[in-house]
C-alpha cells in the first residue's frame, strides 16, 4: 500500500506559524518604514536619494543607495517548498 496519511492538523498548524511569522515580518518592515519616515520630519531632512525601505509581501527590503544593489538571503522555506539558502 503506497497511500500515504499527512494529518490536516499538522499542516494548517504549518500554515498558521507560516502566515504568523509573515505577519509579524510585514507589521515590523511597516513600523520601520514610519519610524524612518517620522525621523525625516523631525529632523526635517531632505528625502533619501535611492529606494525607500518597502515591503514586497514577503521581504522587508532596506533603504538602497542610487546605483547600488539591494541583495536579500532566501528564505529556507515558504508555503511547504523548500529551498537552497547556500
Amino acid at each position: 500500500n503506497d497511500f500515504k496519511e499527512y494529518p490536516i492538523t499538522n499542516m494548517a498548524t504549518e500554515t498558521s506559524n507560516e502566515t504568523e511569522h509573515f505577519m509579524n515580518a510585514e507589521l515590523e518592515c511597516l513600523l520601520q518604514i514610519h519610524q524612518e519616515r517620522e525621523m525625516e520630519i523631525i529632523l526635517d531632512s531632505p528625502p533619501f536619494e535611492g529606494c525607500s525601505r518597502v515591503w514586497d509581501s514577503l521581504l522587508c527590503w532596506p533603504p538602497t543607495l542610487p546605483g547600488i544593489a539591494a541583495i536579500m538571503p532566501c528564505f529556507p522555506e515558504l508555503n511547504g517548498i523548500r529551498y537552497d539558502t547556500s
